[in-house]
């Protein structure tokens, strides 16, 4: 009776069935079912890898709270595509943990996908880079290797970095890189110990993706920087990328 929450994404374009927001399971209701209207997926190349992935996350969380967390391949019900992978986490789980708060907020805000991507040092990414415009107060998008000259990676001491969704009405800030998916997109370099794999995924959530709220306000989300382009240890965002960081690794001993 109510419209979903979700409005219209590059996925519905082609699924014109899924365009109508008053539409339930897909106009098909013999075959799906839909309580919420709502999608959250995990991307990854196979169960295997996801379990893995999904493994070290948790280790990140108190052991109290991650089993308020839960690994779900889809199969085609309920609104589940059928061999994609998901994250829930429990929305009413009540947590003094930092960590799972930011985690427990972007996994149940519905009408965004938050991706981690965990990649090797060769494996080059696409995405986009916003600078300030040669002449006037404008800001260009660029390709990544377009406008450095070389292909983005994450690895070789260069341990993670997200890259927001493009968005429009002045919420696209020079300096930050920016998805072509239409995702937030979470890139944690695999050439580390497993304990500062954790420590960047939760960096990375909790500092960037939480804080500047899925991009939608990327002043929040961006690191602050001293004069002499050092990271100022007293801005917010600094202060939660560190106990971010501190948090899982705490977490990440616990039996």
């Amino acid at each position: 009776m109510s419209v979903d929450p979700i409005f219209t994404t590059l996925k519905r374009l082609i699924d014109p069935q899924r365009l109508n927001l008053y539409i339930y399971a897909r106009n098909a209701p013999f075959l799906f079912t839909d309580p919420k209207g709502m999608d959250l997926e995990l991307e990854a190349k196979s169960v295997k890898e996801a379990k893995k992935r999904y493994e070290l996350f948790q280790k990140g969380l108190k052991k109290e709270d991650r089993s308020h967390t839960k690994f779900f391949v889809g199969d085609g019900k309920n609104g589940y595509e059928k061999g994609k992978f998901y994250i829930l986490v429990d929305k009413d789980h009540n947590s003094d943990s930092k960590n799972f708060q930011a985690v427990q907020f972007i996994a149940n805000e519905r009408k965004e996908t938050a991706l981690i991507s965990v990649r090797g040092p060769k494996e080059t990414i696409k995405i986009t880079l916003a600078k300030k415009a040669d002449i006037g107060s404008g800001i260009v998008l660029q390709s990544f290797r377009d406008s450095e000259g070389i292909d983005f990676a994450v690895g070789y001491g260069f341990s993670g970095q997200t890259a927001l969704p493009l968005r429009g009405g002045g919420a696209i800030r020079a300096g930050e890189l920016y998805s072509l998916s239409g995702k937030t997109e979470v890139y944690v370099a695999n050439d580390m110990p497993d304990v500062e794999i954790v420590a960047t995924m939760f960096h990375e959530l909790s500092a960037h993706v939480f804080l500047s709220n899925f991009g939608r306000d990327p002043d929040k989300g961006a690191h602050e920087l001293l004069p002499n382009k050092q990271r100022d240890p007293k801005g917010e965002t600094n202060k939660r990328a560190i106990e971010a960081e501190d948090e899982a690794k705490r977490n990440f001993i616990q039996p």
